[in-house]
Formats: C-alpha cells, structure tokens, sequence
C-alpha cells in the first residue's frame, strides 16, 4: 500500500493536470495504513484520497472505480484481482505470485515489477490521460475473468478433466 500511495502522488507531482480528476481509493485496515496516510499528508494529497477502513460492500465501491492497482510484494492467487476484472476494471497488478497469470498484460491491464512505485506511477498516468483505452482493458479484463475464471469455467474444466479420465480409463 506505501508503494501505491507513492505512486499516486508520484503522478499526480508529474502530471499536475491530474489532480483535476484523479483520486486513490484504497479500502481495507492494517498496519501499514498509518504509513500510507503519512505518505499522502507529505505529498499534499491527503485531500485526494479516500481511505475508508474496513468495508463490507467492496462490490459497490468497485462499481464506482475507473481501475484498480494491487500492488503486491508477494500473493498467491488474487481474489480481488478477479473481483475488478470481473467488474471491468482495468488491473494494475505487481509481478508476483499468480498476478501475471490472472492479469494479461496489454489486453486487460498491466504488470509491473513490485516494488517499482515510477511504473506503477506510469500505468496511473497513462489510463487517466487516456480513460478509453482503460476502459477497453477492462472490458477484455471481465471477458477474460468470465471465460477462463467463473465458476461455470472451472466447472467445464473439471468435466473435462473427468471426462478425459474416463475415456482413458
């Protein structure tokens, strides 16, 4: 989460214009919300971010982002990254764990390295200076999601898997 919020206001400081329409979302509690809003207060954009705490309406404040960023040190396989993408947003995702599987990269968002707060910081600028082209990463995003990832995907998976069991057996 520092690494996002350093990111944000990385291209906010490069990209004054931004300031007009760009805001940072960032839900959930934890140790390292202290540090983010540190970050923020220094960087004077405090008043551009939204840090709401804990949540039980994620799919609702989803529904009211124009992308979403996880920038990760380590993950497994993301939940969340299959939330946004099957809401449509476009990804910003870190190269760890099963990220770049989830997240095809140039078709439904992006992947950086983790910890690379000026990539992340790039992929920002770009999407708000260009909002059609995140919005059609997004859109390929949640066909992707519904294709490869939705529980009817992984149903048909299984039968296959079985059905090619059986035929061998």
């Amino acid at each position: 989460q520092p690494d996002l919020a350093r990111a944000f206001a990385f291209a906010l400081q490069r990209t004054p214009a931004l300031r007009e329409r760009a805001r940072l979302v960032m839900v959930g509690d934890g140790p390292l919300r202290a540090e983010v809003q540190r970050i923020l207060e220094e960087a004077g954009m405090q008043a551009l971010a939204w840090l709401p705490g804990e949540r039980s309406d994620i799919p609702e404040v989803m529904r009211g982002l124009d992308a979403f960023a996880l920038p990760s040190l380590a993950e497994g396989v993301s939940n969340t990254i299959l939330e946004a993408m099957a809401t449509g947003l476009p990804v910003l995702a870190t190269a760890v764990g099963g990220n770049p599987e989830l997240v095809s990269a140039g078709r439904s968002g992006l992947i950086v390295p983790a910890g690379d707060v000026e990539a992340m910081a790039q992929g920002l600028s770009a999407w708000a200076a260009r909002p059609e082209s995140a919005r059609a990463l997004g859109s390929a995003g949640r066909d992707r999601a519904l294709r490869r990832f939705s529980l009817q995907a992984m149903i048909d998976g299984y039968l296959g898997v079985y059905r090619g069991t059986a035929a061998a057996g």
